[in-house]
């Protein structure tokens, strides 16, 4: 039996990841421990039908589908989520949060339904909707895979009474996020977001340049060539569709 999400204490350690790369992670664990069974966490915003930020996801397995499917999304999928279409009530959702379940089954464009959903063997969603900074929505959403099954009425009752504070708090981190920018810790949370497929190593070398780094120092702290740090660096420069660091500072500055 789960504890009652209404107790004061319930969201303590989710409170405590706020901006830390563990975030989603961390969320993953509390709903697990006090809502209802979840196997994946994603934490989004939408801002405009060419913009769906990824700010960080956690789930209960290590199958790299999941961030594949991510991957997919944010690469252009997103266009054909029906939460989309919410954007244009941003405003009126700004203390409202608003609850939404989408079952696999039930997505009409086949190409999102394979590619997003399929492809990770999720088999229903759970969506809270929180409007954030400037016209956008932050989306906190949950989902059951194949072999948990979808979420039972109960289930979504419990996701339902707990969306509330759940939401609230996936839109602090975002915001702290959006204006948090001083680290490298900080920057690479950015750049994460704003593409999913980078390295760990095309990661270490933007963030640390963006924080002020030289390469040099890049390459001896990382204890790597410094031809190395060119290589992760162009890389980076490639998947961000930027060509020097000024652009870099522009791309990742746009949260």
């Amino acid at each position: 039996m789960r504890s009652n999400p209404a107790a004061s204490d319930w969201l303590i350690d989710a409170i405590d990841a706020l901006c830390e790369p563990r975030f989603a992670a961390v969320m993953l664990t509390v709903v697990n421990r006090h809502v209802a069974r979840v196997d994946h966490c994603a934490l989004m915003r939408l801002m405009r039908d060419s913009v769906a930020q990824v700010f960080t996801n956690a789930t209960t397995s290590s199958d790299a589908d999941h961030s594949r499917a991510a991957i997919r999304y944010i690469d252009g999928y997103f266009r054909r989520d029906p939460n989309l279409r919410l954007v244009r009530d941003a405003a009126k959702l700004r203390d409202k949060v608003l609850v939404r379940d989408l079952r696999a089954a039930n997505i009409k464009d086949a190409g999102y339904r394979k590619a997003c959903y399929e492809a990770a063997g999720i088999v229903h969603r759970v969506s809270m909707i929180l409007g954030t900074q400037g016209h956008g929505l932050v989306s906190l959403n949950f989902y059951r895979v194949t072999a948990s099954g979808v979420f039972t009425a109960s289930d979504l009752r419990r996701l339902k009474a707990a969306a509330p504070p759940l939401a609230r708090l996936a839109r602090r981190h975002v915001e702290l996020l959006a204006n948090t920018a001083a680290s490298a810790d900080a920057w690479r949370m950015r750049l994460k977001v704003i593409r999913h497929d980078l390295t760990a190593r095309e990661l270490d070398v933007a963030a640390r340049m963006l924080a002020g780094e030289s390469l040099r120092e890049i390459a001896d702290t990382l204890g790597v060539a410094h031809s190395s740090a060119v290589t992760y660096r162009e890389r980076a420069y490639k998947r961000l569709g930027v060509q020097n660091l000024k652009e870099l500072r522009s791309r990742a500055s746009d949260l």
